[in-house]
């Protein structure tokens, strides 16, 4: 399973590249990637996840911390994860030829591509993996590229007002995001998502105490991940 790779080996090669190729070789790359992409998920992905079975693709360690950490690169190929990329790589797709007509007269409409597809790149990662560690740094990723893309016009004064609240409100998120990684790693030993799910049943009645108040341990760590994700896709209450 290469999608997620090709990705960034298509975002490497136009950022490394962009000054040769110019902005019409970065879109043609950017936009035939996508295509391949999509008609590889259309042809062989939704078949192999149409069955109720998960597929998973392991690349072995890619991070590890004696007794506190070990990550593997793990991917799954499952109906949710194919269905949300298809979606995910069309509106981008939709949005590259939108955007490369309505600004090609800029002087930096290449960098708007590479932008939307390091962004793009970072959601169907976070599809794909399953892997607490890997879904915290593919989170960091999302906030990073959603951060340059808002500061596009780094030069206006509204932009960078709009820039800065962005970040402001990404930290939130990152702060709930990695109280829930470090409550996975106290409570299940392990950052894979696996071995997390196979023991969950046995921690429904376990309690963290605050003093004399005690909380469910699995809620808190649901709460936090739900107020991760509503910050950073600005939800009601948490917009600007």
């Amino acid at each position: 399973m290469y999608l997620p790779l090709l990705l960034i080996v298509n975002c490497f090669s136009i950022y490394l590249f962009r000054n040769k190729i110019g902005s019409l070789g970065i879109f043609i790359s950017s936009v035939s990637t996508l295509l391949y992409s999509l008609s590889t998920i259309v042809f062989n992905l939704h078949p192999l996840s149409a069955s109720p079975f998960y597929t998973f693709v392991d690349y072995g360690r890619w991070f590890f911390v004696y007794d506190v950490l070990d990550s593997n690169l793990v991917f799954i190929v499952d109906n949710l994860s194919t269905t949300l990329t298809t979606l995910v790589l069309l509106l981008t797709l939709f949005a590259q030829v939108f955007g490369i007509e309505y600004m090609y007269r800029e002087a930096y409409a290449s960098r708007l591509i590479y932008l939307l597809n390091m962004f793009a790149t970072s959601v169907v990662f976070l599809f794909f993996v399953y892997d607490f560690f890997l879904i915290l740094v593919v989170w960091e990723l999302i906030g990073l590229f959603s951060l340059l893309l808002v500061n596009f016009y780094s030069q206006r004064v509204y932009t960078i007002k709009a820039a800065l609240k962005t970040f402001f409100f990404s930290r939130i998120s990152d702060f709930f995001i990695s109280m829930s990684f470090f409550i996975v790693i106290l409570l299940f030993n392990s950052s894979d998502l696996g071995v997390v799910f196979l023991q969950t049943p046995y921690f429904i009645f376990y309690n963290t105490y605050l003093f004399n108040t005690g909380f469910n341990t699995l809620n808190l760590l649901s709460l936090f991940i739900l107020f991760s994700g509503a910050v950073k896709a600005a939800q009601f209450f948490f917009h600007v």
